[in-house]
């Protein structure tokens, strides 16, 4: 374990998302967005608990070439310990 993340260690699932998604949105306002590396095109926009399992959820620009709907998908364990 790296001695950095030690103190994150000890924090709640839902305040490591909340730190996740606040990073995501200070990058957004500085112009930076954080992409599918097989769909370029899509973004990532946030991470989101639904019946226990965490989703990421990300952006895909609609036919105009605009930034557009946002679409999810699973990521990770779902913040259950192994």
């Amino acid at each position: 374990m790296n001695r950095k993340q030690e103190p994150l260690e000890s924090l709640p699932v839902a305040a490591l998302l909340a730190a996740v998604n606040n990073s995501l949105q200070i990058l957004r306002k500085k112009g930076i967005s954080v992409s599918d590396w097989d769909q370029k095109k899509r973004a990532l926009y946030g991470l989101k608990v639904f019946g226990g399992r965490v989703y990421f959820l990300a952006t895909e620009p609609d036919k105009s070439g605009q930034k557009g709907k946002t679409c999810g998908g699973q990521g990770g364990n779902g913040g259950q310990k192994k």
